[in-house]
């Protein structure tokens, strides 16, 4: 499906914890954002979906994940991003998956790395998702997991 080049593009994100790690995913060449840029598990919302199944089903395909407990950020995120060649809008609706199954997997458009919370600062990571790692820490703090 094309899309308009001044339409805002909503999607999701998943931040999945592991003690002192974070999932990431580094794009390969056939993905939409440029070739080895580093984000977080994502992807846009097809029609039908709600934000939540997007989520989860964005997980499972670019981490190989079940998520079993997704709980939504306060914070809606916006940004320009480069994506299919041009620059584009993105509303960004990220998750905090408590608990998941499977086995972490790549898929034809990367592969997912844990990285040590402490070496995050270390990668430009698309969008806001430092801000978005930092504001899924808070809220899992606050719901003492």
């Amino acid at each position: 499906m094309a899309e308009d080049i001044d339409s805002v593009i909503d999607s999701v994100g998943v931040v999945v914890l592991q003690g002192s790690s974070v999932l990431l995913f580094d794009h390969g060449s056939s993905a939409k954002h440029p070739t080895g840029a580093v984000g977080l598990p994502a992807g846009r919302v097809e029609p039908g979906e709600t934000k939540q199944i997007a989520a989860g089903r964005e997980l499972k395909e670019e981490a190989g994940l079940i998520a079993h407990n997704l709980y939504p950020l306060p914070k809606t995120y916006q940004a320009t991003l480069r994506w299919n060649g041009r620059d584009q809008p993105f509303r960004f609706f990220p998750y905090l998956c408590t608990s998941y199954s499977g086995e972490v997997s790549a898929c034809k458009e990367g592969k997912p790395i844990w990285v040590e919370l402490r070496q995050v600062s270390d990668y430009e990571l698309i969008g806001d998702g430092q801000e978005v790692i930092q504001d899924a820490i808070k809220l899992r703090v606050l719901l003492g997991i």
